[in-house]
């Protein structure tokens, strides 16, 4: 009667392991990179009581390393001139820190992949604010709406990119990347190959 009792116990114990081993690992699929690592990011006037939105960025995401639980590695902005900065995800969920403005401009983004198909999506929070010597001024606390997009074809130090000016509507230069009333991004820059530019080439 002992030897079945220690076989059921050794498989409770494995069982309990596997399933402690499940929530401390959790399974980055799908992650930032691997399926198509140029995303866009919206963001929404959280203050507002439409939630209005501001502007769209376009985001690559740098391979990653393998850090304990959780998947890190590098970003830049294809859309926005010296934006870039670092990324971590566990799970479903993705931290983002970066700066413009040679460091004197700040953002935080907080998102958790929300969909399984390639063309995923994200929702979560963007915070932007400047750097002055005291408080500094925020740009905006809102939320954002994350879409996994294409690739990053050519991808470079993040810190050589040779990302063009953005301009508002009325011809004047973005100040930042949250900075409403940007004109629309109009076409793929040389660093960009959208999901849709795919679909074309097989029509």
């Amino acid at each position: 009667m002992k030897t079945p009792t220690l076989v059921k116990t050794f498989i409770a114990a494995s069982l309990l392991v596997t399933a402690h081993q499940s929530m401390a690992y959790p399974k980055h699929d799908p992650n930032v990179y691997d399926l198509g690592n140029l995303w866009s990011i919206t963001f929404y006037n959280d203050s507002a009581p439409g939630h209005t939105q501001w502007a769209t960025q376009n985001i690559c995401y740098l391979p990653y390393a393998v850090v304990g639980t959780h998947i890190r590695g590098k970003w830049y902005s294809t859309t926005y001139p010296n934006w870039h900065g670092h990324y971590s995800q566990e799970g479903d969920s993705v931290k983002m820190v970066g700066n413009f403005w040679n460091g004197k401009g700040n953002d935080g983004m907080t998102f958790d992949i929300v969909t399984s198909s390639r063309n995923n999506l994200g929702a979560g929070h963007w915070n932007e604010w400047g750097d002055n010597g005291r408080f500094g001024p925020v740009y905006g606390f809102g939320n954002a709406l994350f879409k996994r997009i294409g690739y990053c074809h050519r991808i470079t130090d993040f810190t050589q990119v040779d990302v063009q000016v953005r301009y508002l509507t009325n011809g004047e230069e973005a100040m930042y990347p949250q900075q409403r009333g940007q004109e629309e991004i109009k076409e793929p820059s040389p660093y960009e190959k959208l999901f849709d530019q795919d679909a074309d080439l097989r029509k």
